[in-house]
């Protein structure tokens, strides 16, 4: 008799849960979108790339920073996971950011300044049909776009002078090309 266990096939989802965290801890977050997708949503030159990952305890952030011509139509990408250092799971975080059970789980301490600096901000507005979930969070200047997709957090934010429903629009376009290079091909996409 074998002293160790039966060892039995990992569901699908332990696999896409593993796949997604070694793919996220290697992954170019540059990668995630075309320079065509960028000059054609922004209406803007590319210009370059520049990539940026830390892990500041509470999660891993792997983010690029698309610079366009002009510099206000840039766009910011960020990818979080968790971090090695801690045990936050982004999906719970998720959870108290955006279907908090109880009104204090939505407000932190750095929710509460944001909130004190934008006193006109309206609440995050759900976007169906891409990632797991999504909201787009109206920052007062500008506005982001957060999609929840396995154990990992997309933020998208648009520069320039569009409205928020086309910042809105460009943005959720944006990350679904971004998500088609995240998710390994016998995922689904969206809901």
């Amino acid at each position: 008799m074998n002293p160790l266990p039966i060892m039995r096939k990992p569901c699908g989802f332990a696999v896409l849960l593993l796949s997604l965290s070694a793919m996220a801890s290697t992954l170019d977050p540059c990668s995630l979108i075309s320079s065509q997708s960028l000059e054609r949503s922004q209406n803007a030159k590319f210009y370059a790339a520049q990539p940026h990952s830390h892990d500041a305890g509470s999660f891993t952030a792997s983010q690029c920073f698309f610079k366009l011509l002009p510099e206000s139509s840039s766009v910011s990408l960020q990818l979080l996971t968790r971090s090695v250092k801690d045990r936050l799971n982004p999906r719970e975080f998720w959870r108290h950011k955006f279907h908090p059970t109880k009104p204090e789980e939505a407000a932190d301490k750095g929710d509460e300044a944001e909130a004190q600096g934008s006193k006109h901000q309206k609440p995050p507005q759900h976007i169906a049909g891409i990632g797991d979930d999504a909201f787009w969070v109206d920052t007062g200047r500008g506005g982001a776009l957060y999609v929840l997709i396995g154990d990992q957090i997309l933020r998208l934010s648009l520069g320039g002078k569009a409205t928020q429903a086309e910042k809105t629009q460009r943005a959720t376009l944006l990350a679904k090309e971004a998500i088609e290079k995240l998710l390994p091909p016998s995922v689904p996409k969206s809901k």
